[in-house]
């Protein structure tokens, strides 16, 4: 996940209080006001984001947008949405997790091959 630095540094993004482990923003997109809530805490990176309004739910270029806004390009994610089928708590508010060993293109070497 990027720095608090760098995530205020992109457009339409406010932090409106940080925390230990965290952080909450508030997130402009097309004259709509989300919050998202990052945490990085127990080995596990997320972002939530919702509306104050339930019937507004972020779409999946919105999701797509704030994955680049929160996390390195060679950082996988994993993106939760209501549209995967699953039965949320509340339906208009969208995760995006990423645990700390997972990096993209990441491989394990066969110690025997390794040069000394």
């Amino acid at each position: 996940m990027k720095t608090v630095k760098e995530i205020v540094s992109s457009k339409g993004i406010t932090l409106l209080s940080p925390y230990p482990g965290g952080g909450r923003f508030k997130w402009t997109y097309n004259n709509l006001d989300f919050l998202v809530i990052a945490t990085d805490i127990y080995n596990e990176e997320h972002v939530s984001v919702s509306h104050s309004d339930r019937s507004i739910k972020p779409t999946k270029q919105q999701m797509s947008d704030l994955v680049n806004i929160f996390f390195r390009p060679f950082e996988d994610v994993h993106l939760y949405m209501k549209d995967d089928g699953d039965d949320l708590l509340v339906s208009n508010c969208y995760h995006i997790y990423r645990k700390h060993n997972e990096i993209s293109g990441t491989f394990v070497m066969n110690p025997k091959n390794r040069k000394k």
